[in-house]
């Protein structure tokens, strides 16, 4: 992992959010999905199911519209985050949809992956 991977508490952005609602002492979860995967509303279900102790941040590549489409069919503890041009997604190296973090409750980085959906 690069340096810049090695700690969430780097990512202004993040630790505003995390600040804000008091998120520190929870595992959290951060899913990196785009408006192109026809299974991101399954993977969401699933990955809320196997993590439903974990705060859950939804990081969506896209339009705003698909956003919005998205975040009236899930649950509403999940924090979805506008990432339209990937941006967020770059900064810790993201390249591939749907991809995923786990961040424990130092906001340490524990394990970074694809996620791979079978049916």
């Amino acid at each position: 992992m690069s340096r810049r991977l090695i700690n969430i508490k780097d990512s202004f952005f993040l630790q505003k959010i995390i600040d804000e609602k008091n998120l520190v002492k929870k595992q959290k979860i951060c899913l990196f999905i785009s408006f192109n995967n026809k299974d991101n509303l399954k993977i969401i279900e699933e990955l809320t199911e196997i993590y439903d102790n974990s705060d859950f941040f939804l990081f969506f590549k896209g339009p705003e519209w698909q956003k919005n489409s998205i975040s009236k069919k899930i649950n509403s503890n999940i924090k979805i985050i506008l990432d339209e041009n990937g941006f967020i997604g770059k900064y810790f190296n993201i390249n591939e949809y749907p991809s995923w973090i786990l961040v424990d409750e130092t906001l340490s980085i524990k394990q970074k992956g694809k996620f791979l959906y079978e049916e």
